[in-house]
């Protein structure tokens, strides 16, 4: 265990190296922007004297650490480069040493698809030795205890070139890409004939880890600082193939490759590339059985148990959520002063168990969110945390008004949550909400960009979060069954907070932002072990009773015409006395009435369906000629 005044090996107490404040014994980073703000070896001794673990930046004072994860790596380091300033690991070994060319990076140490280590450069960290892993409990403790060594960067990659995705094409790699491609370039009579272009776009794809998506017909790039998957333009590929030929032609002294860097070449290069890099479907949400967070990743097993693991390229991830995970975090004030007093016990741990599909980015029980109630009461600071947790760059609003149109879904690639705040009555009522199913379940849609060419599918398994001060109404068309299956209702309905705070969302993520994601994160793990016991959330009989009473109150005419119009041979209503007795019908139920207009549209089909009857445009009322329907009168 460490022991009190412990202080940093004397290999780096220097204020040239950056240090990262950990909090207590794990390896989460105490502060968000960690890479850009490094302490110093006086900075960071208080907080080593206290206990708590530390972590070395990677890229500062031309430092570099070899991460190995199963053995094979340090056996490589201590076979072939300089001996290494070490530190043992509960896995195997951290190696130390200064490199005298700058690597930009941190480089995934992979063969065969297995991962096997990480080289540590700049924008990365690794926990300092005398920490304590968090969870076996060890200390990382010093094995060579020896000067720190420089060593280049060619040797690192000649090395352990078989083991870097991203630049190893030469040796083996070198052999492999002209077995599977050819040639480089060619030669008639040792004179330059021509390039390769399979060859090109297949070294290329080497020195990169990158997929092209047929459908959305975008090249995206890895970037293992953040995890995340991000586009990347025809254009910049061009020019980075472009100076790769021409480092070789300068290399090789080939100038005739030089020439051979037009746009022609270069296009066709492209073009091969995309059938090199295609993988279709890459960013599949169905398939998603993770959260990417910003400073890791939370993978669930298949016993809804979690781990929290790095950051990978396997996991296909192009949306994360800002906020750092830490397992201890707490949020008082989110719970006590936002959520508890707006509404119920079981509706808290239902928006809970919601903000964790939010998180997780697939929508497993195919269900939107409305929260709705008076003013005041919280529900657009709730709806701004939640996006705030998954990340505004996942977000987009949701318009209802425009669902039906041709490019609207468009809007929502690369998005995971559509919200739709303070809206009015009428949101749910628009032409196009009865896309919004489709949207949320699991529905097949065509998108198209505006002067864009071509379309491709998107699949509607989205978040949808809805909030609004009045009862909304819904669209039904005659299909209220599909509607029940699809809705969550929250009413907001505690008392105003006698005290408000300014830009409340905004401090609720900056004081307990880690701790709001926790509480998301259990929520998520309750739903999944909802869907995994029993195929769908688990819902109480009032939460389902709003739900069953808002579709009612949407369908308000027809329970009305139901309940107080019989057929009658003899007998007739006019349009304005059915209007009234359903305006005083609408109270005695608690139901807002629809607007004159919409009663008007609606009223002849249901008429028609109900009783068989048609509207008639001469119903006599005193000798005047009115509109109504014959064969029907008000039950006694």
């Amino acid at each position: 265990m460490r022991t009190a005044n412990k202080t940093l090996p004397k290999q780096l107490q220097s204020d040239s190296f950056g240090f990262v404040k950990l909090r207590g014994k794990t390896k989460i980073p105490f502060e968000k922007d960690w890479q850009h703000k490094p302490y110093t070896y006086e900075g960071i001794q208080s907080w080593i004297e206290q206990g708590c673990n530390y972590g070395v930046l990677g890229g500062h004072g031309d430092l570099i650490v070899i991460d190995d994860d199963t053995g094979e790596i340090g056996k490589v380091v201590n076979e072939k480069l300089p001996p290494a300033f070490t530190v043992k690991t509960p896995r195997c070994g951290h190696h130390y040493y200064y490199i005298c060319r700058d690597i930009k990076n941190k480089i995934v140490l992979m063969k065969d698809e297995k991962h096997y280590g990480e080289i540590i450069s700049k924008g990365s960290q690794v926990v300092g030795p005398g920490s304590t892993h968090p969870d076996t409990g060890t200390e990382y403790e010093v094995v060579n205890d020896i000067e720190i060594a420089e060593i280049s960067k060619e040797d690192i990659f000649t090395q352990l070139v078989e083991y870097i995705p991203s630049k190893g094409t030469g040796g083996s790699k070198l052999k492999e890409l002209i077995k599977k491609h050819g040639e480089p370039y060619y030669l008639n009579k040792n004179k330059f004939a021509g390039i390769n272009e399979s060859f090109w776009a297949g070294l290329h794809n080497a020195e990169h880890i990158q997929l092209y998506e047929p459908a959305e017909k975008t090249f995206y790039r890895y970037d293992d600082s953040t995890g995340l998957y991000i586009d990347v333009s025809a254009d910049t590929i061009k020019q980075e193939i472009s100076k790769r030929m021409l480092d070789v032609s300068r290399d090789d002294n080939i100038k005739d490759l030089e020439r051979k860097r037009g746009n022609v070449n270069l296009n066709n290069i492209i073009a091969h590339l995309k059938g090199i890099s295609e993988k279709r479907d890459a960013f599949d949400r169905s398939k998603r059985e993770f959260v990417h967070l910003s400073n890791g990743v939370i993978e669930f097993k298949a016993d809804d148990k979690a781990d929290f693991v790095d950051f990978s390229p396997e996991f296909y991830s192009r949306n994360q959520s800002p906020i750092l995970f830490d397992e201890t975090a707490q949020c008082p004030r989110f719970l006590n002063e936002l959520l508890y007093p707006a509404t119920s016990t079981d509706n808290a741990i239902l928006i809970q168990k919601y903000m964790g599909l939010c998180l997780l980015g697939n929508n497993l029980i195919q269900r939107l969110l409305i929260l709705d109630g008076k003013a005041g009461r919280g529900k657009s600071t709730l709806c701004i945390v939640i996006q705030k947790l998954v990340g505004l760059n996942n977000v987009t609003e949701l318009r209802t008004r425009h669902l039906a149109e041709r490019f609207e879904l468009y809007r929502y690639r690369k998005r995971t949550l559509l919200t739709g705040v303070d809206v009015p009555g009428d949101f749910l009522n628009q032409r196009g909400a009865v896309v919004l199913k489709g949207l949320v379940g699991a529905d097949w849609f065509d998108t198209e960009q505006k002067c864009g060419t071509g379309s491709f599918q998107l699949q509607g398994n989205f978040c949808v979060i809805i909030t609004s001060n009045s009862r909304l109404q819904v669209r039904l068309d005659g299909d209220t069954d599909a509607w029940r299956r699809r809705l969550l209702i929250v009413r907001f309905e505690g008392q105003i907070p006698d005290k408000k705070t300014p830009h409340f969302a905004d401090v609720l993520i900056e004081q307990e932002g880690s701790g709001i994601l926790d509480h998301a994160l259990e929520g998520l793990q309750m739903v999944l072990e909802d869907i995994r016991i029993h195929g769908e959330i688990q819902l109480t009989d009032s939460q389902s009773g709003v739900v069953d009473a808002l579709l009612a109150e949407s369908d308000s005419l027809r329970h009305f015409l139901s309940d107080r119009v019989v057929y009658d041979e003899h007998g007739d209503l006019t349009v304005q006395e059915i209007i009234e007795s359903y305006s005083e019908y609408c109270p005695e139920k608690k139901w807002n009435p629809k607007p004159i207009t919409i009663i008007q549209k609606e009223l002849e089909g249901l008429m028609l369906e109900l009783f068989k009857t048609t509207k008639s445009n001469s119903i006599k009322r005193e000798e005047k000629s009115v509109r109504g329907f014959r064969r029907v009168i008000f039950k006694e």
